[in-house]
């Protein structure tokens, strides 16, 4: 199944960007990505007790849509199932 993007653009500032995306997977609502000069960044998960706003940092940019869509997807199930049985570790 593709990942479904909504973008906002009529929202966008005057340089054409920061403009939110809504991103389905499917006809399920996952959340919210923001369009930025240098990529994108995940700005709300939708969860099953309400909107979950993500912080703002240098780990959440991405340099694609699709990319920003699988992290969102995946931090989505993470939020709904409550555990971090999902999560992907870093090599140390």
């Amino acid at each position: 199944m593709d990942y479904r993007f909504d973008a906002f653009k009529w929202l966008a500032t005057m340089d054409g960007f920061n403009y939110p995306v809504d991103v389905y997977y499917g006809t399920v609502y996952l959340g919210t990505i923001e369009a930025k000069p240098d990529g994108f960044t995940i700005k709300i998960v939708d969860t099953p007790t309400g909107k979950q706003s993500i912080k703002q940092s240098n780990k959440n940019k991405f340099r694609s849509q699709n990319l920003a869509a699988k992290i969102l997807h995946r931090t989505w199930k993470v939020l709904r199932s409550g555990s971090q049985h999902d999560q992907v570790e870093e090599p140390a």
